[in-house]
């Protein structure tokens, strides 16, 4: 369980002085794995954000969170090529 929030880069810079693209703040219970590079998912879902900042606190951690793009989400993804399964169709990468 967590409380998520639209959130943006400006605000973070205003409020935390980061130059993070971020779409979401979250806060949850304490919880050690939210780090930053930290993958994002509803329950049981595939991840839809990565954290580009984390923040705990004695009794929550807010962590900021940015939209993984839907190419790179696609389970047969390879991110050293950049191919997806959408790349025979279109002839390419991410998009």
């Amino acid at each position: 369980m967590c409380d998520m929030q639209p959130y943006s880069g400006s605000l973070a810079q205003e409020e935390y002085g980061l130059d993070v693209n971020c779409v979401m703040r979250l806060y949850t219970k304490p919880c050690d794995d939210l780090k930053e590079g930290a993958l994002v998912a509803e329950s049981g879902g595939a991840p839809l954000y990565i954290v580009k900042y984390a923040e705990p606190w004695d009794d929550y951690t807010m962590a900021l969170l940015s939209k993984i793009p839907a190419a790179e989400r696609d389970g047969s993804v390879n991110h050293a090529s950049g191919e997806n399964s959408a790349s025979d169709v279109y002839g390419g990468g991410f998009y």
